[in-house]
């Protein structure tokens, strides 16, 4: 084999039957790939030139940014709605859109946060003197609530209600480029882990401290499968019921995809066998092909 490498002018034969795919022995290699062939299971394959061909195709973790947000919270005092704000973030690359009526609520574009509360307190009416009340009532609990039923019951009045919630949702870009070879080559099918790693508060909300944030410094880690030619993966749900981005997140993972190209010469089955009487060896076919070794390395 080594003889057939170095040897430059069987090299010119071989590119030249790349674009014709089949031409004679005799024409193509020494007597040695036919030995070398028939060993090896009739097949033989040699770099390309003496380098070889290398194709490299990179994807890495990028960025991770807020792609959907939505802050939304509502007031009462008395039976008057007394505010009522919704910030909308439809996309990472959006304006916030707000609609308005009194106080506003936070941008989390920048304070990421998942949570849900109500607080408020009904006084009840005796119900044989409704200008009397007889008792009173406080309602907090962990999800969106609003007081319609206590606003529009005539033995009630809501002296005072508030419920708001806030929904985040990320996404995690990828990174991709390629080095010497065509798309079609570097494009194959496959993906590749990322991991996303953060810190959140724990959000809790009591009658007498409103909204508290406690550190969790537990590092959390999402794996996230990407498409190693995607350009990012939507919607990722990092942060889970009643948390608060503390810090992070940032992502980390790559893989590398290399192709070495080769040629493989194939002798055919009449070579192995007697030939009859009267037909030249030169005669004899060989078929070159292209192959690819592909090589995958991944890291964080």
């Amino acid at each position: 084999m080594h003889n057939y490498i170095a040897n430059r002018m069987s090299w010119f034969i071989l590119v030249f039957t790349l674009s014709s795919g089949t031409c004679s022995l005799e024409a193509v290699t020494p007597k040695g790939l036919v030995e070398k062939a028939i060993y090896d299971g009739i097949k033989y394959l040699t770099n390309i030139g003496d380098k070889g061909f290398e194709a490299v195709g990179t994807a890495s973790a990028g960025a991770v940014v807020i792609d959907t947000s939505e802050s939304h919270q509502k007031g009462w005092y008395g039976e008057d709605l007394t505010y009522d704000h919704k910030t909308t973030i439809n996309g990472w690359q959006s304006d916030p859109t707000s609609i308005n009526m009194g106080q506003e609520t936070t941008d989390h574009r920048f304070y990421p946060a998942n949570f849900e509360y109500y607080d408020m307190t009904v006084y009840f009416r005796d119900a044989e003197n409704p200008d009397q009340f007889v008792s009173s009532r406080t309602m907090v609990g962990d999800r969106w609530y609003e007081p319609d039923f206590y606003l529009q019951h005539h033995l009630s009045y809501v002296i005072w209600a508030t419920t708001k919630k806030s929904h985040t949702k990320h996404r995690v870009f990828s990174n991709y480029s390629m080095q010497n070879g065509p798309d079609d080559r570097l494009r194959v099918p496959g993906n590749y882990t990322v991991q996303v790693r953060y810190k959140v508060y724990q959000l809790s909300y009591t009658k007498n401290d409103g909204m508290v944030r406690t550190p969790d410094y537990t590092q959390r880690i999402e794996y996230s499968p990407m498409d190693a030619i995607a350009d990012d993966h939507s919607q990722v749900n990092l942060l889970g019921s009643q948390q608060w981005m503390m810090e992070g997140p940032d992502a980390f993972g790559w893989v590398k995809r290399s192709w070495n190209k080769q040629l493989e010469a194939t002798v055919h089955s009449s070579m192995i066998q007697p030939l009859p009487v009267g037909v030249p060896t030169g005669g004899a076919p060989v078929t070159i092909r292209e192959v690819f070794q592909v090589k995958e390395e991944t890291g964080n």
